[in-house]
């Protein structure tokens, strides 16, 4: 595959797509697996993998995960990219830091990225997952080791684990708001543990006035982008590029 960096148009001018693995935020290489190398791929937009701080210790928990992230963003202005050209974008608990850095930027009134790519964002910090049957079964998601994580991550900060680490319980920090947040483009699969969590999560942007398009892959597990072949039209790959320049379809598909 030939480079996407297009090195005759001026930095100021290049797009970018900042990228955060998922991993339950304990593991993941910055573009590990083949969803960031599928969005470069389709959109002949560079991807910047972030090699945030993994919470395996009490010292990398959050919000190690949150400091790396605001100074990848901050990397990428001094470097001349302008906050307009770039993009935000995570899978599962990459997702989650995708989110809390929006939040923050947005807090403190700070430059934001343009737009956000958020795929089965890890959005409920406090569920055990145990409470649905059908999607136990259909999923490949393991709710001990989630719940190990929801440990590990929120170890140094346990009063967010509730409020700004899991925004899908609509009980966001004094200060912190939706309002102000990037149109979104949200995918998960309709078959995943998180899809109730992520569902709530697109109501309450959606109240606060965030433009989001919505991706559900059928009868699909968690990340489901990782594994599809499909590259249609109405596919989640066929929608990245004309979300990427704002050309984005904000409604449920």
């Amino acid at each position: 595959m030939a480079s996407p960096v297009d090195d005759t148009i001026p930095i100021e001018e290049r797009k970018v797509v900042m990228y955060f693995v998922g991993g339950g935020m304990v593991q993941g290489h910055p573009c590990e697996g083949p969803i960031s190398w599928k969005i470069v791929e389709e959109t002949k937009i560079p991807m910047f993998g972030v090699n945030f701080r993994k919470c395996v210790t009490r010292e990398t928990a959050f919000p190690a995960a949150l400091q790396d992230a605001i100074a990848a963003f901050y990397y990428l202005l001094g470097e001349g990219y302008q906050a307009e050209n770039v993009s935000i974008s995570g899978d599962s608990g990459g997702a989650c830091i995708a989110i809390t850095t929006l939040l923050y930027l947005n807090r403190y009134g700070l430059e934001i990225p343009e737009c956000a790519i958020l795929i089965s964002p890890f959005v409920d910090l406090v569920d055990d997952y145990m409470g649905d049957e059908e999607l136990l079964n259909l999923d490949f998601l393991n709710p001990e080791m989630l719940g190990m994580v929801e440990y590990q991550y929120t170890e140094n900060r346990p009063d967010l684990r509730a409020t700004l680490l899991s925004p899908a319980l609509d009980d966001l920090p004094e200060g912190y708001t939706f309002k102000g947040f990037p149109r979104s483009l949200v995918a998960y699969g309709d078959a995943e543990m998180f899809a109730p969590s992520i569902i709530e999560m697109i109501k309450i942007l959606r109240a606060a006035g965030v433009k989001v398009q919505v991706d559900i892959g059928k009868d699909q597990p968690h990340n489901y982008p990782y594994y599809t072949h499909d590259r249609s039209e109405n596919g989640f790959y066929g929608k990245l590029t004309p979300f990427l320049h704002g050309r984005g379809r904000y409604e449920d598909s």
